[in-house]
């Protein structure tokens, strides 16, 4: 990465940048942050990944994905440097590309402030070698991408904590005691400011719904006020905590944000795909790309709190790489109706049938069924059921996002 960074005229030193690490959430406390800021008179880019429907969306610029002939300049610059300085037998990976060619339109951009999400990991990440890091934020981490980042939790948090700045400024998720600690004590290593954010701000009265969520919050001994959020799910409250730590840590750099701006930002947060309702033939179909056991149990947990679980059927993938029998479980237990499924040209896509099998032999109630084309597997689960749940990977989530487009 850094040799493209150099073929490229080091494009990514000419911006700054917040950047995003952890396991669940990172996308939406970009996507929050991003909001924030223009809602404080910014100029902002934001990187992200996976894209839904269109890669494009992977590169927004003040909120609008980037069009496709300035992704596609951006795309031949790059692919012209892989040719002038790489062999065959030694290129760049896909994502690699993508956030060369990401950072060199941001900087031609020229933004206040980039919001960059990390991929994988975060030591070793693509994302890690930006320069003008005003801020690292890591959102909760759980187990995920092991057979990478090392066998178990604290190795894997390690990984994330390491894309701190020394004397920079942090802010984590927090939420494990053990990963608290660790966290301080890189923090103290490196002379980095970190704030535990679930250590230093409470939420208060939560309201939580599917499409939004309202909640006090009080830092120390003062009540910072009501916040409301565009994103609804449980798991949105510790992100949107998160995100309004990290964004009123910046104020004194960048004046505009203030509480105003920072409530403005939440409630009006772009970010499709997670708990996303839309219209499907007339009837509701709910999209949400947890794809870990967290996400899951965070998305069966919202829609039972909501009264959702009922009358709602489930349309479920997942990439086999992932706690299938973790994931498969919190929906059994939670849904009287699961369709497995499986996303199209994706190799990854675990076979639906072996997770009917796993299904089956959790002793449930659950009418279980499958039906390997996605779009045929949301037309079953009608039968089921007035509404309909699909998760367990964004990848299925962009499929049918792409379908329903036509």
């Amino acid at each position: 990465m850094a040799r493209l960074m150099t073929a490229l005229g080091n494009p990514e030193r000419n911006f700054q940048a917040v950047h995003v690490a952890g396991t669940n959430g990172k996308g939406s406390i970009s996507a929050m942050l991003e909001s924030v800021f223009l809602k404080a008179g910014y100029r902002t880019c934001l990187y992200t990944s996976p894209h839904l429907v269109d890669i494009t969306e992977r590169i927004r610029f003040c909120g609008i994905p980037s069009s496709k002939e300035i992704f596609l300049d951006s795309v031949k610059e790059v692919c012209s440097a892989v040719r002038s300085n790489f062999d065959q037998k030694n290129r760049p990976t896909y994502f690699e590309v993508l956030t060369a060619a990401a950072f060199h339109s941001i900087a031609r951009y020229a933004p206040d402030i980039a919001i960059v999400e990390a991929g994988m990991g975060g030591r070793l990440d693509a994302t890690n070698i930006l320069k003008g890091v005003v801020m690292s934020v890591i959102a909760t981490i759980g187990m995920d991408h092991s057979e990478f980042l090392g066998p178990d939790l604290g190795a894997i948090a390690m990984e994330k904590f390491l894309v701190l700045r020394p004397g920079g400024i942090s802010v984590f998720s927090g939420g494990n005691s053990e990963l608290e600690s660790r966290y301080d004590q890189l923090c103290e290593r490196i002379s980095n400011k970190g704030l535990v954010a679930s250590r230093e701000a409470c939420i208060k009265d939560p309201e939580t719904g599917v499409d939004r969520n309202s909640f006090l919050l009080a830092t120390g001994n003062m009540e910072l006020g009501r916040f409301t959020t565009s994103l609804g799910g449980i798991f949105q409250l510790e992100n949107a905590r998160t995100a309004i730590l990290a964004a009123l840590g910046l104020a004194d750099k960048y004046s505009g944000i203030n509480l105003s701006t920072v409530k403005s930002g939440l409630s009006s947060t772009d970010w499709p795909g997670r708990l996303e309702k839309v219209s499907f033939r007339g009837r509701e179909l709910i999209l949400d790309g947890g794809h870990n056991l967290e996400g899951v149990a965070g998305t069966t947990e919202t829609l039972r709190l909501c009264g959702y679980s009922n009358n709602c059927a489930v349309v479920f993938a997942a990439m086999k790489d992932k706690d299938l029998q973790g994931m498969i479980r919190k929906i059994v237990e939670n849904f009287p109706f699961v369709v497995f499924t499986s996303v199209p040209g994706t190799a990854r896509s675990a076979n639906p049938w072996n997770l009917l099998d796993m299904a089956r032999t959790m002793n449930t109630e659950t009418f279980l069924d499958v039906e390997e084309e996605p779009m045929k597997a949301i037309e079953k689960a009608y039968g089921f059921a007035g509404r309909i749940l699909c998760c367990g990977s964004l990848f299925l989530v962009g499929e049918v996002k792409k379908q329903i487009r036509g």
